[in-house]
């Protein structure tokens, strides 16, 4: 049966009128009187008699119109459970991070968390860079957040910052301009 047909079903009984609830639905009679002739087939039942000025429920219409209600309320009260979670998200999350990035992103992270999403429950794990891959992969962690990460099949990454690196030298030590790698291990 589809939920459509079930609404339509419950407009018209409670309206006493296919005219009535075709107007209060917006469509048009002969496609609501569609509706409910496959309803009946479904349940291979009359649901309605005709009356005076309108229709009056059959003992099977009344029955499926007591359950139609409950289904539809169910429907909705689904519907406003899930809007009401996407709404105010709720649950536990596990974030890596490595011991470098913890002090730098994790106080702001939860000051954020507990404004936006207060209920959220955040947890942070510390561990290296090649430790939280493995969480991450082993399903111990949702997500992680690193500085570098090795190229994985079984990981699937985005970037959310470029840091710039720079080379600290007293003034006139090396010329200006970008420092090469050979340059860095020439220092050591």
């Amino acid at each position: 049966m589809e939920l459509k047909s079930l609404h339509y079903f419950v407009r018209i009984a409670e309206l006493g009128s296919i005219t009535r609830a075709a107007a209060h639905l917006q469509i048009a009679q002969p496609a609501l009187t569609r509706h409910v002739q496959r309803l009946e087939e479904e349940v291979d039942a009359a649901l309605f008699t005709r009356a005076n000025r309108g229709v009056r429920l059959t003992e099977a219409g009344l029955k499926l119109f007591e359950n139609a209600q409950r289904i539809l309320r169910e429907v909705e009260r689904v519907g406003d459970e899930i809007r009401a979670h996407r709404a105010h998200p709720s649950g536990k999350i596990i974030l890596g991070v490595t011991p470098t990035l913890c002090p730098v992103v994790v106080p702001e992270l939860f000051a954020r968390m507990r404004r936006h999403y207060p209920l959220v429950e955040l947890k942070v794990v510390h561990a290296g860079t090649v430790r939280l891959e493995e969480f991450v992969t082993a399903g111990l962690v949702d997500l992680a957040l690193l500085a570098e990460i090795s190229k994985s099949r079984l990981i699937a990454s985005t970037r959310l910052a470029l840091e710039e690196m720079v080379l600290v030298t007293r003034p006139g030590a090396r010329p200006p301009g970008v420092v090469s790698v050979e340059e860095l291990t020439a220092r050591r």
